[in-house]
């Protein structure tokens, strides 16, 4: 990781020259479960995408830049990452950001973060949570720490957003 933060700009470089190729691979998974959400007893407007690091980082991209059928219908990135800066897409779908404050990626996650949080600040549901532990990558491991409940904050907010869906047609 810090070779990374030594080097984001060779990072930076390295994603932007394959985001063609990433936004298309992301946008063919959401058309692949949508197109298979009847079979497998899934509503197809109701796709979303969560992503770890880079995957957050992914899933961001697809729902900023992918073609506006092929966008999540929510976003999850869990301590993702972006650069520069974001404004949401027209119509945003809600989003849940994670991170945690001693992410020794600091602002490359946190400021992140902080953009998408700002960025969809009054246009779409959005809740954010910013853990004071848990590091970069404690995905689903239980350390014993607040991090560790994340997956059930997530699951209560895709709860609401799916019963709101429901009464909303």
């Amino acid at each position: 990781m810090q070779h990374v933060m030594a080097h984001t700009g060779e990072l930076e470089a390295l994603v932007a020259a394959h985001l063609p190729h990433l936004l298309r691979d992301g946008e063919r998974a959401v058309a692949l479960v949508r197109g298979h959400a009847a079979e497998w007893g899934l509503r197809a407007d109701c796709v979303g995408m969560l992503g770890f690091s880079a995957g957050g980082h992914l899933a961001a991209m697809v729902t900023l830049r992918g073609a506006p059928g092929q966008r999540p219908d929510f976003l999850a990135p869990i301590y993702g990452s972006m650069w520069g800066p974001v404004t949401a897409p027209q119509n945003p779908p809600p989003l849940f950001l994670a991170y945690s404050n001693d992410d020794p990626l600091g602002d490359f996650v946190i400021g992140a973060n902080l953009e998408l949080y700002r960025a969809w600040r009054g246009a779409a549901p959005v809740e954010l949570h910013a853990y004071a532990q848990g590091g970069h990558g404690f995905g689903l491991h239980a350390w014993g720490l607040a991090s560790d409940h994340w997956p059930e904050q997530f699951r209560l907010w895709l709860g609401e957003r799916l019963a709101s869906r429901l009464r909303n047609g």
